[in-house]
């Protein structure tokens, strides 16, 4: 088990009385070196509302009073808690259905039919089973666990050039 999985399994249930569900927990840093862990928490709502500063500063007190009484992580560590933002990652495998039609980028652990980056959108999730449809490949589907990383991709919906003026 990952130091990751071991604090997320102690504060989950904490988060989830207070409305909140872990997005993403990252540990960065190196063991036992002084001053440079940090622990990184998103957080969602579970009533789909967005994340105020006031939430991640009371699911802050929270998790640091649980995480203290437990003591996971026997070094020192600054405790960073942030909402996942719009291009948020998909960590979990109900975020592949949850932002199905949304565009994205991901990267697998190793390549499919040549390639381990690819942008397009998500068509859910079935099983394990991603189904993906990849903006020059087309439709293609992996294992949940061959994912690296993804993340909602911001898209401007402005032109890219100015339309031109017509002539009277």
């Amino acid at each position: 088990m990952t130091k990751e999985t071991q604090i997320a399994e102690l504060v989950a249930p904490v988060l989830n009385d207070m409305g909140y569900d872990i997005v993403r927990i990252m540990l960065i840093g190196v063991l036992g070196a002084k001053n440079s862990l940090r622990l990184q928490v998103m957080i969602e709502r579970l009533d789909n509302q967005p994340i105020t500063v006031d939430d991640c500063a009371a699911a802050s007190k929270a998790m640091s009073a649980h995480l203290d009484a437990m003591d996971p992580i026997q070094d020192s560590y600054v405790l960073e808690v942030s909402s996942p933002g719009i291009d948020r990652p998909l960590t979990r495998l109900k975020d592949w259905t949850t932002y199905a039609g949304h565009p994205l980028k991901l990267e697998l652990h190793a390549p499919l039919d040549g390639r381990k980056r690819f942008t397009g959108h998500s068509e859910g999730a079935s099983g394990e089973t991603i189904r993906f449809i990849s903006d020059d490949v087309g439709p293609i589907t992996f294992k949940f666990a061959d994912i690296a990383k993804a993340r909602l991709l911001i898209i401007d919906d402005k032109p890219k050039t100015k339309p031109k003026k017509e002539k009277k």
